[in-house]
């Protein structure tokens, strides 16, 4: 899950020179936060404020008396701190869940101020003692404004930011806790490193952090190109990157969608510069379920289908994952999609186990791959020609009335994703 970022705006308001501890109370507007379907929102209060004045000087220069009498300017030089202590909650809402976590954090700030002030009086004591009066004064409020703005800002940060970690903690283990099969043999192949003969590798992922990287991945939220708007429902957080897989978790989500309908995930490699001809390769699994279908693909960055073609290097109807398919769409003679009879894998390979599936795209052909091997072509004057991405998604393909899996889940995992530009 995405880390969340929480941007607080508050008015801490009190006294300008509090001795002891008046609290404050802050009112902090809810935040949305650039993580799919969760949201934030803080609060803040003052707790304590302790302002203490460490050293005062002045500089006292008298004018020469006039018929209105004695006239002094001071020169007041004040040095002073301010300790602040600042609770700050914040809750994260997630559907219909709320996690809050609070935290209070303590800031000490100094500052020096100097302020100048005159003053006239028929009487030479008064005139110096209201001038040096008036000139602390300045100096002083000055001194704490600053000061105490510094502190609770201070305060006020490192308290969001332990406050957000521990809610977020409470919303990944809340809805994180996907489990992670080992696939038929008990192992999965390493993710590939460094470049290859003829393909210079561009991006690696392995999922081994706790969010997406959006600066690579961009995700489906409600609706997705060219799916069933009868079954497919598609949301952010059903993307959940977690014990180094990537899930694409499908489940009745009626939060998200009342209908009941089968909610999961889409996402592509939108954010990375446009790449014309490439090689991608992915390790992935899915669930047997009828549920719920996937399609791993190239999809053209214009989004104009099938005008710029369409490559889907493997996907299925749902079932058994006893077999996939992979073809190579474009736009006939007559202006409508088309595409070449499909390759086929053999039904002894079960892809609800991991393997590494991929395609290999340059200007002349398109070749599958399957755990390293070859096992389907195409070569035709209908290879796309336009800048295309690598997508991943999965998709419900029941009515809500016949959906089977109830409160469970059907899920798709990727372990991880490697892609190559030519040369």
């Amino acid at each position: 899950m995405t880390a969340v970022a929480v941007v607080a705006t508050s008015s801490l308001t009190g006294a300008v020179i509090v001795s002891g501890g008046a609290p404050a109370t802050a009112a902090a507007r809810a935040v949305p936060a650039n993580t799919g379907s969760v949201t934030a929102a803080a609060t803040a209060a003052v707790l304590s404020r302790t302002t203490r004045i460490s050293s005062r000087t002045w500089h006292n220069t008298p004018q020469p008396r006039t018929k209105a009498g004695y006239r002094y300017t001071s020169k007041a030089v004040v040095t002073g701190s301010v300790r602040s202590a600042v609770s700050v909650t914040i809750t994260l809402a997630h559907g219909t869940q709320k996690f809050s976590a609070t935290a209070t954090a303590t800031a000490t700030a100094v500052r020096t101020a100097t302020r100048s002030a005159s003053y006239q009086s028929s009487s030479r004591a008064q005139a110096l003692a209201v001038a040096r009066s008036r000139a602390y004064t300045l100096a002083s409020q000055e001194v704490v404004v600053t000061a105490r703005q510094a502190a609770e800002a201070r305060a006020k940060s490192d308290a969001t930011t332990a406050a957000t970690s521990a809610a977020q903690k409470k919303l990944s283990a809340a809805t994180q806790s996907v489990p992670v099969p080992a696939g038929d043999s008990g192992t999965r192949a390493a993710m590939p490193t460094g470049n290859l003969p003829g393909w210079t590798q561009v991006y690696a992922d392995d999922f081994s952090g706790t969010a997406l990287n959006r600066k690579a991945w961009s995700v489906y939220d409600r609706w997705a190109p060219g799916s069933n708007p009868n079954t497919g429902w598609w949301m952010a957080d059903h993307a959940i990157v977690a014990n180094s897989v990537l899930t694409l978790k499908g489940s009745v989500d009626r939060a998200a969608n009342p209908q009941g309908r089968v909610v999961t995930a889409g996402l592509g490699l939108w954010m990375l510069p446009r790449q014309t001809y490439g090689k991608y390769e992915i390790l992935a699994r899915i669930d047997k379920c009828p549920d719920v279908k996937y399609a791993w693909l190239l999809w053209p960055y214009s989004g104009k289908w099938p005008d710029d073609g369409e490559i889907d290097f493997a996907e299925d109807e749902g079932g058994s994952r006893s077999t996939t398919t992979a073809a190579l769409l474009f736009k006939n003679s007559a202006g409508h999609a088309d595409a070449l009879a499909k390759d086929r894998v053999s039904p002894a390979v079960d892809f609800s186990g991991w393997h590494r599936i991929g395609v290999e795209w340059t200007p002349t052909s398109v070749r599958y791959t399957l755990d390293g091997s070859y096992w389907g072509q195409a070569k035709t004057t209908q290879v796309p020609q336009k800048p295309m991405t690598l997508v991943l998604q999965t998709e419900g393909k029941l009515a809500p009335g016949a959906v089977t899996i109830g409160s469970g889940s059907c899920n798709a995992q990727v372990d991880w994703v490697v892609q190559y530009k030519m040369g």
